[in-house]
């Protein structure tokens, strides 16, 4: 379990921040773990936020003219009823959805590789196809990762839900887009 907790990405580098026995506590701010790995309550919704918020300053940055219009919505209460969700598909006409989520890296040891898609922290940008997933964007997105060289991971989603079946069910074509986390 250090390993996971700390952040790190092997034995050997968890072994050159701590010794057995130690006693390794997380705070409830959001804080560096090594060098490359951050840890926060809440980092779900957050990360999902951080990641479209840098998108959008990067577009005003470069002055960049988009051949459509671009609408960003951050919703509430994905994790307990979809409020969010339901509320804004019921209220913009939407062409098409990309959520922005976290999923669970499967590279644990408690967790059983047969039963999930493998995912690793690290591996790149996880590509989500399920029977709700626009295979259209699905094969749009890979093809643009894979001519710019942008490590991707596949994830067939078995289980649980995000505001994007709320446009699904309006008929909005869609995708989820994640980064790993634990």
């Amino acid at each position: 379990f250090p390993v996971t907790i700390l952040g790190c990405t092997s034995r050997e580098e968890a072994e050159g921040i701590v010794s057995r026995g130690d006693l390794v506590t997380s705070t409830e701010e959001t804080h560096w773990i090594g060098t490359s790995r951050i840890a926060g309550r809440a980092l779900d919704n957050h990360i999902g936020c951080f990641i479209v918020l840098q998108v959008l300053h990067l577009l005003q940055k470069e002055k960049e003219s988009l051949p459509f219009n671009l609408i960003v919505s951050f919703t509430t209460q994905e994790e307990t009823n979809l409020g969010g969700g339901k509320q804004i598909a019921h209220t913009v006409p939407f062409d098409a959805v990309f959520v922005v989520d976290l999923d669970t890296a499967t590279d644990h040891p408690h967790i059983h590789p047969h039963r999930v898609s493998p995912l690793s922290l690290g591996k790149g940008v996880v590509l989500s196809r399920d029977l709700k997933s626009s295979h259209t964007l699905f094969s749009f997105l890979e093809q643009v990762a894979t001519s710019h060289h942008i490590p991707y991971q596949r994830m067939t989603h078995m289980e649980g839900d995000t505001n994007y079946s709320m446009m699904y069910n309006r008929g909005i074509p869609g995708m989820i887009l994640s980064v790993c986390g634990r």
